[in-house]
Order: C-alpha cells, then structure tokens, then sequence
C-alpha cells in the first residue's frame, strides 16, 4: 500500500500492562485446569479456580457471571478456557478483564464452556439456576444483572452505527442478537430495534 493511503486498523489498550511499562502476570483457566486438548469443562469449573486463587473471590464471580450472560446474550459460544485470565497486580491475583468476545452467527448455539449440566443452550432458567454457584444468593439480584446485561445488549443497532460496521454484518449480527435475547429475557419482551 502506498504512503499515505488510509487503512483502518484497531488499537487495543492492553490490560496486562502495569503504569511502569512491564508486564503482569497472566494465567490461562486452561493452565489452571490443567485441562490440555479436548475438555469437558464448564464455568463452574472456573467458579472453584477463583476461588481458590482470587485475593477478591467475590467480586471475581460476580464478574464472571456477568460475562457468562453476556456471552449468551451476544452468541460468543466461543468461550473457551483460553479465553479466561486471571492477571497478578499489586492487589494479587484477580481475573483479567473480559476480552474476545465475538458473536458466532446462527449455527452454533452450543457454548464450549457448559452452562448448567450440560451443553444444551442455555435459557432465562438455566442463567438463573446458575447464579447460586457464582455466590449470588437471591433470584432478585441474578434478575437484576441479567436484565441490566439485555438492557445494554439491546443498545446494538446504535453502537453499530457509531463503529461503522458494515450493513450487511449489522444485519446478520443484529437478527442473531436478537433471536438470542428473545430466549433469555426476563420480564418485558425485546425491543424493537433499528
């Protein structure tokens, strides 16, 4: 490409990197798991992982539960151990921020991580019945995340706009988001978007 022909390109701010400019630690769920070619594994398994090594557990499974409903609110099915850090700073060690999340359009509906028993996709009843084990005691807080995580999956046609995907992608991704959300929405119906 010739010098000064514009191309778009993404910046990412990287997470593992401290104020001094070095590198934190990071752990893979996958080596913490000791998990090595196919697994069978699902976010209950990364729920004893935290616990085990997070200085602030609590926060960490609140967290991850809020990524877990994302990821089936968005149809990232693929979710898998690599995808899940816990990063060492100051504090100790804690999971990384939430990254990789793409949407996998239409036919895969099975996430790599089991949500609830088994790999079936997972409903408003299965990420309820789940919460229990990420340390969220009362249906009435698991119902308050949920819908807080499909009041701001619902805001996609805008955030599309703004980052200038293209139509046809829009489209594909917004049908399948919003199939997606008319299988986990708690109390009101999906919101006409567009």
């Amino acid at each position: 490409m010739p010098w000064g022909a514009t191309k778009k390109c993404l910046l990412v701010r990287r997470f593992d990197i401290n104020p001094a400019g070095g590198r934190n630690h990071l752990l893979s769920m996958q080596s913490l798991l000791k998990a090595d070619g196919y697994y069978n594994v699902g976010y209950r398994d990364l729920v004893d992982v935290i616990r085990h090594v997070s200085s602030q557990p609590g926060q960490d499974l609140h967290r991850l539960y809020r990524q877990m409903v994302f990821n089936v609110m968005i149809g990232n099915t693929d979710d898998h151990l690599k995808n899940f850090l816990m990063l060492h700073d100051e504090a100790g060690w804690r999971l990384s921020p939430a990254f990789d999340l793409t949407p996998n359009i239409g036919f895969n509906r099975e996430h790599v991580l089991r949500i609830g028993l088994d790999n079936r996709p997972p409903n408003i009843g299965t990420l309820l019945a789940e919460a229990k084990h990420f340390g969220i005691k009362r249906r009435q807080q698991a119902v308050e995340i949920i819908d807080e995580v499909y009041e701001i999956v619902l805001e996609w046609p805008p955030i599309f706009r703004k980052y200038a995907v293209p139509a046809k992608d829009a489209e594909n991704i917004g049908q399948d988001i919003s199939q997606r959300l008319t299988n986990v929405k708690v109390f009101r119906p999906v919101k006409k978007t567009g």
